[in-house]
């Protein structure tokens, strides 16, 4: 066996792109909920951010914030980032908490993920044009 190397240089946008393509690939085969909506999340959060920097035009998640009421927004941001932060963080006194887990927000988080990284890069990657399909 081929010694691996000892380190594998990788940018933050490529790091992304490769977190949504393997979400993509465990929703397509059934996977797991949780590892999906984890790695959805976190290269969803990186293309936002980089998007956002790059002065690129708003998200799709973005865009459904306006139809928000202002009053509502912190709560509907927060109910959106309730699994994600559940799953990456941990305080004392959480041992038996749970979280409800909606699969649909899941799959907004990736589409739009995979629309404002084809609108960054201008690159129309297979397995996220199935997705967007």
């Amino acid at each position: 066996m081929a010694d691996a190397p000892q380190f594998i240089t990788i940018s933050k946008l490529d790091a992304a792109r490769r977190q949504l393509e393997t979400a993509i690939l465990l929703y397509f085969h059934e996977g797991d909920p949780v590892s999906i909506h984890t790695l959805a999340c976190a290269a969803h959060e990186v293309i936002r951010d980089f998007n956002k920097a790059t002065g690129g035009k708003r998200t799709m998640t973005e865009e459904i914030e306006d139809l928000i009421k202002p009053q509502m927004l912190r709560e509907y941001r927060s109910t959106l980032k309730k699994a994600q932060n559940f799953f990456k963080h941990h305080r004392k006194g959480q041992e038996r908490d749970t979280v409800d887990l909606v699969p649909h927000y899941t799959q907004v988080i990736i589409l739009d993920a995979c629309y404002t990284y084809r609108r960054l890069t201008r690159e129309r990657l297979a397995i996220l044009a199935t997705f967007e399909n």
